[in-house]
């Protein structure tokens, strides 16, 4: 079974999740309200309380297989 990755939320459904959740809401409440799931809503409060920022963070990647010494040797 392959999973599936939908688009990220746009910043101003993030920026309305904070706000609804600064406002005393349930994480409940804001999912029934913007149609969204629970985990997500989860998710992006989460997020904002670690890093403070709503904006997407890049993932770590892959490593790099040689050092930018070794390229300016290559080129």
């Amino acid at each position: 079974m392959s999973r599936r990755r939908k688009r990220e939320l746009s910043e101003e459904i993030r920026e309305r999740i904070i706000f609804e959740h600064s406002q005393c809401k349930g994480y409940k409440t804001i999912s029934k309200e913007l149609s969204l799931s629970v985990s997500t809503v989860a998710n992006i409060i989460k997020k904002f309380k670690v890093h403070g920022t709503i904006v997407s963070i890049p993932g770590r990647g892959r490593k790099k297989k040689i050092d930018p010494r070794m390229k300016r040797k290559i080129v």
